[in-house]
């Protein structure tokens, strides 16, 4: 996506870094990870300090204790994460970073009929059009995990193509800070988001990528998702996010869950 040679101003071309096949028992091996670790979390989870690790024998899902602890129990019924385990009010919310291009939208110059958004970017007296195909369920996404999470967009693409794709993204408001290509590392001809330079607490922020070369810096703190190039509109790689960011949500440290998929 590039208005002249010397000047691309969204996100460059992602090198292709594994085979169909590979990239298929990828996504499955991620998604299935994914499931037994939710799985991990849902099976016993204590909000009060004293009852860390406790199981407490009883016929209710949730139970005041002496102490004045909430603590989840697990009995023979399925635990409801959605409806039945409150945070403690002095819970700090994490952050979730997010990618822009092939995450949550895919931009093309060519002239398109099924594109949602139009930016216009002047740059060196020409203008641009770029036609943005959002991806499926992502104006669901962004509304659900802003309950959840303070949200900053980071991208790799520059300020001026960026800003407004944003501000037609996000109608409403609920995305917190914005980075653009200036707070990225060159390296190797490629764009590198180091979370350790934006001032981040690394134990509770999640980066959600779908270029493994831009999370490289912060394999622990990284959530993959496929790549979204604006053909397939039963695409439901941000819904399939939901229930795990749920669960990452009430982790002390998120590395220790996200770090647990390897490399």
């Amino acid at each position: 996506m590039e208005c002249s040679p010397a000047t691309p101003i969204s996100t460059p071309p992602k090198k292709m870094w594994m085979g169909k096949d590979e990239a298929a028992m990828t996504s499955f091996s991620l998604r299935f990870a994914y499931a037994w670790i939710c799985s991990v979390l849902a099976s016993v989870i204590s909000l009060g300090p004293s009852n860390k690790g406790k199981l407490v024998s009883t016929k209710e899902d949730l139970q005041t204790n002496g102490n004045n602890t909430t603590t989840a129990i697990i009995t023979n019924k399925k635990l409801d994460l959605h409806k039945t385990i409150l945070p403690p009010p002095n819970l700090k919310r994490k952050t979730l970073i997010l990618d822009l291009d092939e995450t949550l939208v895919h931009s093309t110059i060519k002239a398109v009929t099924h594109h949602h958004i139009t930016v216009d970017v002047l740059i060196d007296g020409m203008t641009c059009t770029f036609y943005v195909i959002k991806r499926p369920h992502v104006d669901l996404f962004l509304k659900k995990v802003a309950e959840w999470f303070d949200l900053v967009i980071f991208t790799a693409s520059m300020q001026q193509y960026a800003d407004p794709l944003i501000d037609q993204l996000d109608t409403e408001k609920l995305v917190k800070g914005r980075l653009f290509r200036e707070s990225c590392l060159a390296k190797e001809g490629n764009f590198v988001k180091d979370l350790s330079l934006i001032g981040q607490d690394l134990a509770t922020t999640i980066i959600v990528d779908n270029s493994p070369i831009a999370y490289s810096h912060n394999k622990e703190n990284a959530l993959p998702i496929e790549n979204w190039m604006g053909d397939n509109p039963r695409d439901d790689a941000l819904l399939n996010l939901l229930p795990f960011l749920n669960g990452l949500r009430f982790t002390s440290d998120v590395r220790s869950i996200l770090s647990l998929r390897g490399n």
